[in-house]
């Protein structure tokens, strides 16, 4: 399927979330709307970057850049541990493992992980200590737990739509 079918489904959905948000005060800033929102659409995006996709480009785009960066400020340990972890969709066919429900759990909690890793929020050691893992989650819900909903949302989103809208389906060749 194009990427256009479930970016327009993570826009829209991730539109109405954000404007729920706000509602109900889960996020009165327009940074955490916003935040809200483009994690909403990113995510409804990610299962698909276990194939060659625009997403996929894209990806790679961005964390080549993130790689970088965390190069060019010494952090080559961090560096090495995100290059592995983007390195991972790659490993399996496509809708492989990516495609599966656990990993709308499992892949929003590493999106959480290496944005702690670049704002460097964990104490040194949290990243691989197992002691730790529990606290590490505990902290995601109590801390970022609206953010998580949102990439875990926009991720089922993208299984849903490969599921209801057939494979075969075209944007502008419509009946």
């Amino acid at each position: 399927m194009l990427y256009r079918a479930h970016l327009v489904a993570g826009v829209a959905a991730g539109g109405v979330i954000a404007a729920v948000a706000r509602g109900t005060g889960a996020a009165s800033t327009l940074d955490g709307q916003a935040g809200i929102f483009g994690l909403f659409a990113v995510f409804s995006l990610l299962p698909d970057l276990d194939t060659a996709s625009v997403t996929q480009r894209w990806f790679y785009r961005c964390m080549f850049v993130f790689l970088v960066t965390l190069l060019a400020q010494g952090r080559v340990g961090e560096a090495a541990f995100a290059g592995a972890a983007a390195t991972l969709p790659l490993v399996h066919r496509h809708r492989g493992w990516m495609h599966t429900p656990w990993a709308a759990v499992i892949v929003p909690l590493g999106g959480v992980l290496l944005w702690d890793l670049y704002w460097r929020t964990l104490r040194p050691g949290d990243v691989l200590s197992g002691a730790t893992l529990a606290g590490f989650v505990t902290d995601v819900m109590k801390q970022r737990g609206i953010f998580f909903a949102a990439m875990t949302g926009g991720y089922l989103l993208h299984l849903v739509v490969d599921f209801w809208i057939p494979a075969g389906l075209r944007w502008g060749r419509l009946p």
